[in-house]
């Protein structure tokens, strides 16, 4: 939000720069891993996020929506598109390669499910004093919203983010922003 950070494609790698900074280059031979994921908004564009980690700098995320302050954002998904499948096309064939996943990390995968299934257990050993019917119905009634609301952020945000390797010549749709005219 103070600035935009701006990633372009070059013969040699990613030109990164950032405002009120010098310029730096990734060269694609120092790329580790990419991976892609998705941030479902629930107004205005989604995010796509792209994080490239190489040798001996910090991750560079890259992501299909500016923040220009916190209520104004630009969808970027006309350039955003189009750079993602440039880097893979250059990077794809590289020996060794990098490591293509898609998702969120195992652990944060782990703990979004963990904290949809939690209040479960939690409000029915909240409620040991009470009678067994009084028990199983005040357990099983948050149980129906909750199933809904989770039904929901499965199908949404969950699903596309399940972690896996992808192959860089066939990037996962569901991580990629939808244009105009384009459907694949």
């Amino acid at each position: 939000m103070g600035g935009e950070t701006t990633a372009t494609l070059t013969e040699a790698g990613i030109e990164v720069a950032e405002p009120d900074r010098v310029a730096r280059l990734i060269p694609y031979a120092d790329i580790t891993s990419v991976n892609l994921r998705f941030r479902p908004q629930r107004s205005g564009a989604d995010s796509y996020v792209c994080r490239v980690q190489a040798r001996g700098v910090a991750a560079l995320e890259i992501r299909s929506v500016s923040w220009r302050n916190p209520i104004w954002r630009q969808n970027r998904a006309d350039t955003y598109r189009p750079f993602l499948l440039a880097l893979h096309d250059r990077i794809a064939g590289r020996q060794p390669p990098p490591r293509f996943v898609a998702g969120d990390p195992p652990w944060s995968f782990a703990l979004q499910i963990a904290l949809w299934i939690l209040p479960i257990p939690v409000i029915f050993v909240a409620m040991h004093d009470a009678d067994w019917p009084t028990r199983v119905m005040y357990t099983l009634l948050p149980i129906f919203p909750l199933g809904f609301v989770a039904l929901f952020y499965w199908y949404r945000r969950l699903r596309p983010n399940q972690p896996r390797p992808y192959d860089p010549r066939a990037l996962p749709r569901e991580l990629l922003p939808e244009i105009k005219g384009i459907t694949s």
